[in-house]
């Protein structure tokens, strides 16, 4: 595994999602085949809401096929239940309850017991699943999935059977659980949990402390009925809840809560009665809210699994560890084999087998192996960014619209933007060069997704969870020029060996930068082993690097050996890493295994190291293989001092150690399973089959560990070498262990030449193609066709940052009278420089986005070679997509696709009253954070800069803070108008339907007809167009310079975002094959195929009926600065409404708003008295004086 192994006795169960539901399928258009992966993918909430948000697709069926991974059981056992009680017809409340309550009233936990019973019938075998009526839509891609769903369906089908006893053991439980989580306030004083009113986005400040007060009530009564003879008559144990990876018992995360699924802004936005107001939201309100959104859920999930459903829909499946079904389905993508002999995760021995019907060559329909939506949710927080990444892009299809989501729900500090270098252990630009993605976003220079009320809760409250979603995409793909010249073919960059080492090796020292024990402190402090977080955050092992490195070998071009050779002596030179000497035999066995470079102890005919075989346990072997399978048997009454740990060592990392009196070998990539272990055969042919124990940690067998070790490190000295199930070295364990174990931390250990305990294969016990396959499916370096086939692009590197790409074009070929000529070049697009050499040119394709205005030409003519080198676009750098910063791209079969502004339907989100009292005061902080600090500084300046490409995008969002500004106020104008302020004058007119809340996306949405003000139609319907213009009816809006231009490329984006019609055959944008159709003013920038069609509530407009058949729906919103590239919570008052929560106490967060007691010395934070400020001190000071 390429992610160290947890001990882990009490596993957390996550039955509900934490998060409200977002559009899986947004940067897709319409009529896109959507084959999404969910990794992790927890409770189906994501998947539902997009079936409702995406619609019917405009033209032809679509395929929206979901295949669904997630580790625990548990999980995918309730969703199927959900999903066949919502095919079957069921009544949706008993479905709400079966789903989301603890407990249950008896009619409900009949039904649910009825239900379990049916699908147990039909789930014995893959034969009896798939006859059944629900295989239409829901598949299995393994016999061992379908085995989990299986028994845990069998649990749930017993729910009415459990015992007195046991009823009493697991209430009792559950409510010790919830009197330690949610102890009452010493005051009396309610105690307010941001996380539960995260889901209400821009009213998260007013939900707060109801949601606060029902988050409660529901782990008091174990459901979110407001009613008191509705929670009376709840009296029996949901079983869903108590039964998962914990075993037996009531292991539910303590966030758990069912309306922070959902999207509880629109309780704001449905208030009835005229003179409510926000305030006066309560807790019934949010429980319709949530319930309304489900029944809508169900309601379409339904039709959409009908077989008379216009789209198709599937969804997959599968039960195991995401790193290893990525592989599996690459290595069946690559092989079309459905095994890689690959565990299903750390703790089994049970191979992965795709033979749920759906994979492999026989297959027919084969189900995706390769998908353009690939959702991580939040597992970057449990196994690390890098290790997301390396395991889900070799999926992730090669176009314009695919892209790979991850989430994060991290506690974080002042620096956005080094907290994400942290965690992707690099600079984003040479990361983008070496995995082949990068965050939208970050070249982008913004994001159509707001974050405004996670800015505000950190500022309020500094160490609360922020949560942040990122998507990334191949970077050259935005690109228009280069899409039309490669056609979504891979750039392979090409590196210097000895540079490409060096990058190589900083991002290995920032994987385990928490082996450096003298390591920086942020504010400089030099610091010892001691932050219980710092180890309890280590996700990576030298496997993972070495398939990091796998990965990025397939991405670039370089002298690959002598790359490797560089890095090895780098690794072997570093002293900052106290264990790096200790785990270099497993990055070299690691490195050999997935055949990316193995060392020349590895190597066939090594002759390096002396190896007396004879006298080792390879005694009498045929032929000894450069590494070889250690199998160590553990005694179960040795693995108890594990189970006897307390909470406070934090996360218990295993691993191997070899240890002689010379050396001190550690493995961390290691395997584990209860259970026993038989030998057959003998000396080299002999092999192992791994029984498990069913009971598992719960039972009474042995723990099995295996692990791949080079064969010669256990032949050195094989008499005095001892091997060990040990444990990773961290403050908290060496504390809490030495005592139980040793100094030297082995939980067992035995001589290597005890037979009875540790025995060595040629083979993985159960798995015996695993070397093979891991080499079959290993990323390759590019081919010699591949790389040559365009310009080669060269990277040049200064320490771990990219300097500059070059790229050269060959000049041989261009006429005599020519290649004397005059050479220039400029910048066509945000990826591509053109070289004009006389009459000739030549389009020049980079990567990454660059800055064509600091380029350099170089020029040999003799040679016959012209190359232009180019700094890097950034964020706070012009040039890249700052020149075109808003693509609408025409893929192959002439689909306009949106590049980096998600898609909505508007029909789907609530439409905002500004008649109503209080529902737009948010509107203008909201639109305010727009702009990043950078950006507000230089408007208040109001500097006499040149004009960047990077400040007319704040000029953009300036417009549109003004559209949005102007439609709250009282008695408002409802139509706006584009102007440039001189010349052309007026150029489009918009005509404001409605404000809408984009829900998923916490953001507000101008439902609006556009109406491109074209010399045709201006000379047809002047008197119309006068009578808006002239008559008083309208804001104009001041878009001078280069700012219009801007609009003539955003207007089409925000027109195809929304689109639910089909474009023509003969659409402009074919024709042409560009978009927007034109940059002039006086003529459209988008197509006419929309003209007309369904406009929305200007139709019942009668004084705009002449000009409704030239309008065009377009969705218009804020355009935000991007948290993780620059700070944005500038000068907004995160609370300008709401006192109480000013007054939340920053350690127990109960609210008093009675005489709160703040800190002396920076006034930012309250207590509720000095015992809650002396407690919290340790963690404020260090942001005290940034706080002053």
């Amino acid at each position: 595994m390429s992610h160290p192994v947890l001990w882990q006795t009490k596993p957390s169960f996550y039955p509900i999602g934490g998060t409200s539901p977002v559009c899986l399928t947004q940067d897709l258009s319409p009529e896109e085949d959507a084959k999404v992966l969910l990794l992790g993918c927890g409770d189906p909430r994501n998947m539902l809401y997009t079936l409702g948000a995406t619609g019917k697709s405009p033209g032809k069926p679509r395929v929206l096929d979901f295949t669904c991974c997630d580790i625990e059981p548990a999980i995918l056992a309730r969703n199927a239940l959900l999903f066949t009680l919502i095919f079957d017809g069921h009544p949706i409340d008993r479905i709400w309850n079966v789903f989301y309550h603890f407990k249950l009233d008896a009619t409900s936990l009949s039904l649910l017991v009825d239900q379990c019973e049916k699908l147990v019938a039909v789930s014995h075998d893959l034969e009896t699943w798939s006859s059944s009526s629900y295989s239409t839509f829901l598949r299995v891609c393994s016999r061992h999935t379908l085995s989990q769903l299986h028994k845990h369906w069998q649990l749930y089908a017993e729910g009415n059977a459990i015992s007195k006893e046991k009823t009493k053991s697991l209430l009792s439980g559950f409510k010790r659980e919830c009197d330690t989580r949610f102890p009452k306030s010493d005051k009396g004083s309610p105690t307010v949990y941001l996380s539960a009113s995260r889901s209400a986005g821009p009213f998260w400040v007013h939900a707060s402390v109801v949601l606060s007060k029902q988050f409660q009530q529901y782990w008091r009564t174990g459901t979110i009925f407001p009613g008191a003879a509705d929670i009376a008559s709840a009296t029996f144990i949901n079983p869903t809840f108590i039964h998962s990876l914990a075993g037996e018992r009531f292991a539910v995360h303590h966030t758990t809560f069912p309306l922070q699924s959902f999207h509880l802004a629109p309780a704001f936005l449905s208030m009835s009665g005229s003179n409510r107001s926000k305030e006066d939201v309560n807790d019934r309100d949010f429980v319709s809210c949530a319930q309304s959104q489900f029944q809508e859920w169900c309601k379409t999930f339904k039709a959409a699994a009908s077989p008379a459903s216009h789209d198709r829909v599937t969804i997959r499946l599968f039960v195991g560890d995401a790193m290893a079904f990525c592989r599996t389905l690459h290595h069946c993508h690559v092989t079309s084999s459905t095994s890689c002999s690959s565990y299903v995760s750390a703790w089994t021995g049970a191979e992965i087998v795709l033979e749920g019907g759906d994979y492999g060559a026989n297959a027919s329909p084969m189900a995706p192996t390769s998908f353009n939506v690939i959702d991580a949710s939040s597992l970057l927080d449990h196994i690390g960014l890098l290790n997301v990444l390396v395991a889900s892009v070799p999926l992730l299809n090669q176009t314009p619209s695919s892209t790979l989501y991850t989430e994060a729900m991290l506690f974080n500090g002042n620096d956005a933007e080094s907290r994400f270098i942290e965690r992707l252990r690099a600079e984003i630009p040479p990361m983008a060069l070496l995995l082949g993605v990068t965050p939208t976003a970050y070249i982008s220079g913004f994001t159509s997704h707001s974050n405004t009320h996670e800015i505000s809760a950190q500022r309020l409250f500094k160490n609360t969870e922020y949560y942040e979603r990122i998507g990334w995409k191949v970077p050259f793909l935005g690109d228009a020029v280069v899409l039309k010249e490669l056609e979504c073919k891979t750039l392979y960059p090409s590196f210097e060996p000895r540079e490409l080492a060096k990058l190589l090796f900083d991002i290995y020292y920032h994987m385990f930068i928490h082996e450096d024990i003298f390591a920086q402190h942020q504010d400089g402090i030099i610091i010892k082993f001691h932050s219980i977080y710092r180890y309890s955050a280590i996700h990576y092992n030298r496997g993972a690097f070495a398939a990091f490195l796998g990965l990025a070998r397939s991405k670039v071009q370089t002298d690959w050996e002598k790359t490797m050779a560089l890095l090895y002596i780098l690794i072997e030179d570093d002293r900052k890493l106290v264990l790096g000497s200790n785990n270099y035999q497993e990055f070299g066995c690691q490195l050999h295994i997935r055949g990316i470079y193995s060392v020349s102890p590895l190597r066939p005919g090594q002759t390096a190291i002396t190896v007396d075989w004879s006298k080792s346990r390879f005694r009498g072997w045929k032929n000894v293989p450069p590494v070889a399978c250690l199998v160590l048997v553990i005694p179960r009454a040795k693995v108890k001092v594990l189970e006897d740990a307390p909470e406070k060592v934090g996360k218990i990392i295993l691993q191997c150690t070899v240890r002689t009196p010379t050396y001190h070998n550690i493995f961390s990539c290691i395997q584990l399973a209860f259970g026993s272990i038989s030998v057959r055969g003998s000396m080299s042919e002999t092999r192992a089959i791994l029984t498990e124990d069913p009971g598992g940690i719960a039972g009474a067998s042995p723990l099995i560990m295996s692990v791949w070790i080079p064969a010669f490190s256990l032949a050195l000295d094989p008499s005095n070498t001892e091997v060990s199930l040990g444990l990773h070295v961290t403050p908290e364990i060496q504390e809490y262990f030495v005592a139980k174990v040793g100094k030297m931390l082995d939980v067992f250990t035995a001589d290597l030449m005890d037979t009875n305990s540790v025995h060595l294969f040629s083979e993985r016990p159960s798995c015996p193609a695993e070397l093979k396959s891991l080499h079959a499916s290993t990323p390759l370096s590019p081919t010699a066709s591949a790389t040559h086939q365009y310009q080669r692009v060269s990277v040049t590197l200064d320490n771990a940052k990219v300097s500059s790409l070059a790229v050269k074009w060959e000049t041989r070929n261009v006429e005599a009278s020519e290649a004397q000529s005059d050479v220039h070049f400029e910048q066509v697009s945000p990826c591509v420089m053109r070289v004009f050499l006389g009459k000739v040119s030549q389009n020049l394709i980079y990567p990454f986005p660059v800055d064509g205005g600091q380029a350099k030409l170089r020029i040999a003519r003799k040679s016959g070679w012209i190359e232009v080198v180019a700094p890097l676009s950034g964020p706070r750098i012009s040039g890249g997509y700052f020149i075109k910063n808003f693509p609408t791209l025409l893929t192959q079969d002439s689909r306009p696709t949106v590049w980096n502004i998600h898609r909505i339907n508007l029909e789907r989100l609530p439409v905002i009253s500004t008649s109503k009292t209080g529902l737009t005061e948010w509107i203008p902080p909201h639109v305010s954070m727009a702009l990043s600090d950078r950006e507000r500084d230089h408007r208040e300046k109001a500097t006499s800069e040149p004009i960047l490409a990077r400040v007319i995008l704040a000029q953009v969002k300036g417009t549109l803070r003004s559209l949005f500004m102007n439609a709250i106020q009282p008695g408002a104008k409802r139509v706006f108008a584009l102007s440039d302020g001189a010349g052309t004058g007026i150029y489009t007119i918009i005509f404001l339907n409605q404000l809408r809340l984009d829900v998923a996306s916490h953001t507000l949405v101008a439902d609006t007809c556009i109406l491109p003000l074209t010399m045709h139609l201006v000379a047809t319907f002047s008197d119309v167009i006068a009578d808006v213009t002239h008559g008083g009816k309208m804001v104009s809006m001041e878009t001078p310079g280069d700012e219009a231009s801007e609009w003539q490329q955003l207007l089409p984006v925000f027109v195809e975002r929304c689109r639910t019609w089909s474009h023509k055959r003969a659409c402009q944008y074919t024709e042409f094959g560009n978009i927007p159709l034109s940059l002039k003013l006086n003529d459209s920038p988008i197509c006419s195929c929309g003209e007309g069609l369904s406009l929305g509530a200007i139709t019942k407009l009668p004084q705009w009926k002449k000009l409704t058949p030239y309008m065009t729906r377009a969705a218009f919103s804020p355009l935000f600065a991007v948290p993780y590239i620059e700070s944005v919570d500038g000068s907004v008052d995160p609370l300008p409404d709401n006192q109480s929560l000013r007054n939340v106490c920053a350690n127990c967060k109960s609210s008093d708003e009675q005489n709160p007691f703040r800190c002396s010395r920076c006034k930012g934070v309250s207590y509720c008295g000095q015992a809650c400020q002396n407690a919290d001190w340790k963690k404020h000071k260090l942001q005290c004086k940034v706080n002053r």
